[in-house]
């Protein structure tokens, strides 16, 4: 996929590809494009699939031909142009602009965790069981596990209100969501993690202060007596503050030690956190990463890729599930080895992947469970041809 404009899709294996958007139908063949620009390199050339580059700012795609020159195909109205302003040594060498669509990664997450907390989740009864308690799914025998789609939620803080239940009866073997590709780069975390305990400082009691210096000076007193009088009252009021501050000091001493027991008591709770934690976490499918994206949902309905059984070389499928629980369609996919996939707008996806005669480019209109399918004949320069592709069933 190197890019697409508001009307066509421009597609590159082998050779140029420009399918109409709507119908998926191609539109421009590349010997005509061959023959007006004096010849495009093909995937033998030298440069190969770098010398093609959709040019989002330009609206349309930048070709290199074999002579040098670059040739510009508007994206909308697919009129060609030489483009002399651009300059092919660094335009075509450079990292390439990031192609106008979203690309979606093929590992399709056997569970996703909802904008409302809740998991959603790929697992047998008996898996779903052992996941509300936090233990881990047995990892050998992955590829051999009939799941079904499960809905609830998990949380190691209170492993006894865990609860995971059937969204459907359907069960899906080697199954996944398609993840939105609008959070393609945005994954979130299944489980929060639990808080660093820091030692709270104790509120403490201001130190009592001692009297002013008692100023021993006898001129300052009227005679030997009031001399006395002052001096023992000072005397008296350093006494109480003596023992006002060594029972400050206790006070003090009682209350460090209270926030450290408490630090202790909390990095205890901590420790035992992060091991229930950990547990659950290693726990689900994923292992202890703990993160999944958002899965893509066309009208509130979730997006399941499976095979139709456990042969190596099974058909692909995919259906649609409502958030209710009901299943709307299945899709047969006629490829065998699904390689990338991309989205053309809110309810249509372009998918590119393999068959056995050939390679396959796929769009899907997700709200019908429909779609138009063209074979990639082998051999540079080969034309796509349309092939029948029966429509979903309920």
């Amino acid at each position: 996929m190197l890019g697409q404009s508001s009307r066509y899709l421009f597609y590159l294996r082998n050779a140029l590809y420009v399918l109409d958007r709507r119908s998926g139908e191609p539109v421009l063949a590349f010997d005509e494009l061959e023959r007006r620009t004096g010849g495009l390199p093909l995937k033998s050339a030298p440069w190969g699939k770098d010398a093609y580059r959709y040019d989002q700012g330009r609206g349309g795609l930048l070709m290199l031909a074999l002579d040098g020159r670059v040739w510009f195909l508007d994206g909308d109205s697919l009129a060609l142009r030489e483009a002399p302003e651009v300059d092919a040594a660094r335009y075509f060498h450079g990292d390439p602009p990031a192609p106008a669509g979203s690309g979606i990664a093929w590992q399709a997450p056997g569970l996703a965790r909802l904008p409302d907390g809740r998991l959603l989740v790929f697992a047998s009864d008996h898996e779903a069981r052992a996941l509300e308690r936090g233990e881990a799914l047995p990892a050998a025998n992955e590829r051999l596990r009939r799941q079904r789609l499960q809905l609830g939620t998990l949380d190691w803080r209170s492993p006894a209100g865990n609860r995971l239940t059937p969204l459907l009866d359907t069960a899906f073997l080697r199954a996944g969501l398609l993840p939105d590709p609008d959070s393609a780069e945005a994954v979130a975390k299944l489980f929060d993690e639990p808080a660093e305990r820091e030692r709270q400082r104790p509120h403490l009691p201001p130190e009592p202060q001692p009297p002013a210096e008692f100023d021993e000076r006898l001129e300052r007193f009227p005679g030997p007596r009031a001399f006395l009088a002052a001096r023992d009252a000072y005397r008296q009021e350093r006494r109480r503050w003596i023992a006002a501050h060594e029972a400050w000091r206790d006070r003090v001493a009682a209350l460090e030690a209270a926030a450290d027991a408490e630090y202790r008591r909390r990095r205890d709770e901590q420790a035992r956190e992060q091991a229930l934690y950990r547990r659950y976490a290693q726990a689900l499918p994923g292992g202890a990463s703990g993160l999944a994206r958002r899965p893509w949902q066309v009208d509130g309905n979730w997006l399941v890729v499976h095979r139709r059984s456990l042969a190596e070389r099974s058909e692909l499928l995919l259906s649609s599930v409502s958030a209710g629980g009901h299943l709307n369609w299945t899709l047969e996919l006629p490829v065998e080895y699904p390689e990338r996939l991309f989205r053309l707008d809110g309810e249509n996806l372009l998918l590119s992947g393999r068959a056995e005669d050939g390679g396959r480019v796929l769009r899907v209109d997700l709200r019908r469970g429909a779609g138009v399918a063209h074979r990639l004949a082998r051999g540079a320069g080969a034309p796509l041809r349309r092939i029948e592709w029966p429509e979903a069933r309920p």
